[in-house]
């Protein structure tokens, strides 16, 4: 058996890139190792393409590509997420991560289920789940619960601030509760 992996289209998820400030480029690195669809605002897509970074759509307004093979795609500074998001979607894109220096969970709840999202803010992780689900975490590692929901039950969690928990032992966490989603986001 050989050790190469054949990657189909859209098998990994696409990276939306929004804002890099305060992201590390080994983060960045560890997004990019797959090769996936790569879209970015017009106002980033220049310093991507300036580290080599192959930019493969640009959202913004009075878009211009600098590379051959990029796709401008024109929208306002506000609806970038939205435009990017809106995008992915109908190209039938499963999944993608966003790096932002803003989160809007309203703009990417209404993505979902068509889209499992992953947001990368302020050295956070920040993920949708449903009510039941569960992860396998360190003790002492911190989870930030982002919304209130009726009925919200977890477990191997302690809280240390408002809305902010630790993983009481290496183990399995949970949450449960009434609604749809819940953003739950992890320190990296």
């Amino acid at each position: 058996m050989s050790s190469h992996h054949i990657i189909r289209e859209k098998q990994e998820p696409a990276l939306l890139i929004l804002s890099l400030e305060d992201f590390p480029d080994d983060w960045l690195g560890q997004l990019l190792e797959w090769s996936p669809t790569v879209l970015a605002a017009a106002d980033v897509a220049e310093s991507l393409q300036c580290q080599d970074i192959k930019v493969d759509i640009i959202l913004g307004a009075d878009v211009l590509p600098a590379q051959e093979h990029v796709n401008p795609v024109t929208t306002t500074v506000e609806d970038v997420l939205i435009t990017g998001l809106q995008l992915l979607k109908t190209e039938g894109y499963p999944a993608v991560n966003i790096v932002s220096n803003r989160f809007n969970a309203d703009a990417i709840r209404s993505f979902l289920p068509a889209l499992d999202v992953v947001v990368y803010h302020q050295q956070q992780k920040i993920v949708a789940i449903r009510s039941g689900f569960s992860k396998w975490l360190p003790a002492g590692r911190v989870v930030r619960i982002l919304e209130h929901l009726p009925n919200l039950v977890y477990t191997n969690l302690a809280g240390v601030a408002p809305d902010v928990y630790k993983i009481v032992q290496d183990g399995l966490f949970s949450i449960s509760f009434d609604g749809d989603y819940l953003f739950i986001a992890e320190e990296l």
